[in-house]
């Protein structure tokens, strides 16, 4: 459920194509991606 709520976050935001939240998603995912694998 949590990663379905990412994509839909990540699309809205793609939607929205504003650089700073695209830079700020970036961030956020890395860190996730970071907390997956370790």
């Amino acid at each position: 459920m949590q990663f379905h709520a990412s994509v839909t976050g990540v699309t809205s935001i793609l939607v929205v194509d504003d650089s700073a939240s695209y830079r700020f998603l970036l961030v956020n995912l890395l860190k996730k991606m970071e907390f997956f694998c370790f």
